[in-house]
């Protein structure tokens, strides 16, 4: 079966109120829907995203204009030649590196992909994956944005996090990244509000230098975080792994 088009379908919700993460503030919630088709009019969808601070024209041009070429007329079930493909090896989107947005792009049609050949054959993707392994999973909250484009104070987050555990949910994720004093607070009020059985993880979005990291990483111990979620860049290996042996 072979990939009839790529197309992408960029999408921006506004909010409400403006949100914060440590990457900076934003007022609406952005992605790009990846749609593959197959020659039966089959289609597979994927997403890249979220996307902030007017990159929308930058991943759709890029599906569209520099990926959508190299995938169109190949087979739907050739995913990792075509990834390879699409990262650049023995074509000329070699340019555009292998870091990034592409890899972002890249993985909106993967991800496509993947859904498109589990409809041809009839089943979920989890068996294309290898199968299941588990009946249930527990599921975390992720949120903490802030609030109109600040930080949350230590109690809005006892409150958010309070909400989640009412709904039933066995952890939150947190936003981390605001400094030390404000993130070791919230962290506090938090786990005081959850208690000791359910779980807290954080994310700090790589906004963490490695010795500001190493430092506060012994005191989140005193939470006991399920884990934490990029404190580095993400593709400073070196980094992550020297921290993986300072904190063990």
């Amino acid at each position: 079966m072979k990939i009839r088009d790529v197309q992408a379908f960029p999408i921006a919700f506004p909010l409400e109120t403006p949100a914060r993460d440590a990457t900076g503030v934003w007022d609406s919630w952005n992605t790009v829907i990846v749609k593959v088709i197959a020659e039966d009019g089959t289609a597979g969808y994927g997403e890249i995203g979220p996307i902030h601070g007017g990159g929308l024209p930058i991943f759709t041009a890029m599906v569209e204009h520099k990926l959508r070429h190299l995938v169109v007329g190949e087979s739907v079930f050739d995913r990792e030649r075509l990834y390879e493909k699409m990262l650049g090896r023995g074509t000329s989107s070699y340019a555009l590196g292998r870091k990034g947005a592409i890899v972002s792009a890249v993985a909106g049609i993967d991800i496509a992909l993947w859904d498109l050949a589990g409809k041809l054959l009839g089943q979920p993707v989890y068996r294309l994956l290898g199968g299941k392994v588990h009946e249930k999973i527990p599921a975390y909250a992720s949120g903490f944005f802030g609030k109109e484009g600040r930080p949350l104070t230590p109690d809005e987050c006892a409150d958010e996090a309070k909400s989640y555990a009412d709904q039933g949910f066995q952890g939150v994720k947190m936003k981390v990244g605001f400094g030390r004093k404000q993130d070791l607070a919230n962290l506090e009020t938090v786990r005081n509000a959850l208690g000791p059985e359910l779980g807290i993880m954080v994310d700090a979005n790589q906004s963490y230098s490695y010795h500001d990291v190493v430092k506060i990483a012994h005191e989140l111990e005193a939470f006991d975080l399920t884990f934490l979620e990029e404190p580095l860049p993400i593709d400073d290996l070196d980094a992550m792994a020297d921290l993986v042996k300072a904190v063990a």
